[in-house]
């Protein structure tokens, strides 16, 4: 039989998350990239890159950070960007797991979530909504 099939439009979405990175005020928005392998990762990025540019804003090569969608990925490039002398007022995370990890390494670093950094995950699995 016929089944209605409910897609995700990646590159829109992340498109709309960034814009929304943006009407808060940031211009420096780093994002925790899944496998480069993964077509949903070159979807966002290409959202994202999208927002950017509408809004004036640079693309830096650099607040592009490696991950894989875990919790593990997120939590070592939260390090990462914690330890940056000019560091991104927001984070575009690919997947809530790893938005989980980046606050994690946040909260470490003692940055305040979403005082001194705002953190974006993507999917919305249950479990983020206990964070």
């Amino acid at each position: 039989g016929q089944y209605p099939v409910v897609s995700l439009d990646n590159r829109a979405a992340a498109k709309a998350m960034t814009e929304h990175l943006i009407s808060l005020g940031h211009t420096r928005i780093a994002m925790i990239k899944g496998p480069n392998s993964s077509p949903l990762t070159q979807e966002r990025l290409v959202g994202y890159k999208d927002a950017l540019a509408q809004a004036n804003i640079a693309f830096d090569e650099n607040l592009l950070f490696p991950g894989d969608f875990t919790l593990q990925a997120g939590y070592h490039a939260g390090e990462t960007i914690s330890h940056l002398e000019n560091r991104p007022t927001a984070v575009f995370c690919e997947n809530d797991e790893t938005a989980i990890g980046a606050m994690q390494a946040f909260k470490q670093a003692n940055l305040h979530v979403p005082n001194d950094i705002s953190v974006a995950g993507f999917d919305d699995i249950a479990f983020s909504a206990f964070v």
